[in-house]
């Protein structure tokens, strides 16, 4: 089954309608809507995901200018697969959130000082998108998960490549396990937060002695 979801978010104290009327046509109509102005914890609460109560998951992230033909390689390349390498599993599932990152955020970034990432507003807009995998508590499964995120990714990024629409940067928060994060920042960054690595923990006591993530 193929279900498609959009997750509509204004910060605001006051309901301000007029702010999706950019997003209201084309349309399709949706099964179900529960919009409505309330506190950010009964927001997060409400949504359940894609596969609440999955006990495994895995994720991987690719970056794209923003284009129709992006969003539809990406669309495409998920559903195709999906269906050929995960159908047989129960209770898996395989989804992709597109995250717009505007010039005017990454404007902001720099009029207020900054930041190693590598991101030049001027070459914006991007889609930032993550794939979202998650299984039960089941290894065979799990590492079919796994088989599948590298091909997804593999198979994303030779075609945004061919058509000029890849960008390098990978987001921390959304990356998977072996995406090389710090090193899509631009050798200039890296180099950079390489050298205050060495000055403010010279013996990579953090390096060391975190589990996990991601290390410069």
């Amino acid at each position: 089954m193929t279900v498609y979801r959009a997750l509509r978010f204004y910060d605001s104290e006051t309901d301000a309608p007029g702010t999706w009327e950019n997003f209201s046509t084309p349309h399709m109509k949706s099964l179900s809507d529960d919009y409505s102005l309330r506190p950010l914890t009964e927001y997060l609460k409400a949504d359940g995901g894609t596969a609440p109560g999955a006990l495994r998951r895995k994720w991987r992230f690719v970056s794209s200018i923003v284009s129709r033909e992006a969003i539809e390689i990406i669309h495409d390349i998920l559903i195709r697969e999906s269906y050929a390498r995960l159908s047989s599993r129960a209770n898996s599932t395989a989804g992709v959130a597109f995250q717009p990152i505007t010039q005017e955020f990454l404007r902001q970034g720099d009029l207020k000082g900054g930041n190693p990432h590598g991101l030049e507003s001027s070459k914006g807009p991007y889609f930032w998108s993550v794939l979202q995998l998650a299984c039960e508590d089941n290894d065979e499964d799990y590492a079919a998960l796994h088989d599948f995120a590298e091909h997804f990714l593999t198979e994303v990024t030779k075609e945004l490549k061919a058509k000029g629409l890849f960008a390098e940067y990978i987001y921390m928060n959304d990356a998977g396990e072996g995406q090389k994060v710090f090193e899509s920042y631009g050798k200039k960054n890296l180099k950079k937060l390489k050298a205050i690595r060495k000055k403010y923990d010279p013996l990579n006591v953090y390096s060391n002695l975190m589990p996990g993530g991601w290390k410069v």
